[in-house]
């Protein structure tokens, strides 16, 4: 939206925050008809973000003045979730702004279509990246794929 970074660096710089994201909307590929709305959550630690990965890529803003450089590693699908992971491991917590800030276009062809391909990608930041436990991660997984069932139905 026009006013995102506006209102979203106001709402970072007001609470002195590191990380924040916001709302979105999910729209169809025409970019017109919202098909769901994501709501951003106050915040997200390293253990509630395991198990929801709510926080979306085109929200995010980050400032680097108090994370320090930070990259997203080379996986696939689950680049974004492994930094947030990193971000918030180190002690940080995302702040969620419960505005719709951002159209998230929806489209057949994505590499983010495939849901198959998202859910190995997951599953191998939580065992490869994170290093947690299988049962764990099994445990955080459950999780995931209920709250990413619940965020495209509800």
């Amino acid at each position: 939206m026009p006013d995102k970074l506006e209102k979203q660096i106001a709402f970072m710089k007001n609470k002195s925050l590191a990380f924040s994201f916001t709302s979105y909307q999910v729209v169809e590929e025409d970019g017109e008809k919202v098909v769901n709305v994501i709501n951003a959550p106050k915040r997200m630690t390293y253990s509630s973000y395991l198990k929801n990965t709510i926080i979306g890529c085109l929200t995010v803003v980050i400032d680097i003045k108090k994370t320090g450089d930070i990259l997203m590693p080379e996986i696939k699908l689950a680049e974004d979730m492994a930094l947030w992971l990193k971000l918030l491991k180190k002690g940080f917590i995302a702040y969620g702004l419960d505005e719709e800030l951002s159209k998230y276009r929806k489209t057949t062809n994505s590499l983010s279509a495939n849901k198959l391909n998202a859910v190995k990608d997951v599953w191998k930041v939580y065992r490869d990246i994170e290093k947690l436990s299988y049962i764990y991660s099994l445990w955080c997984f459950s999780h995931y794929v209920f709250h990413a069932i619940r965020k495209r139905i509800l």
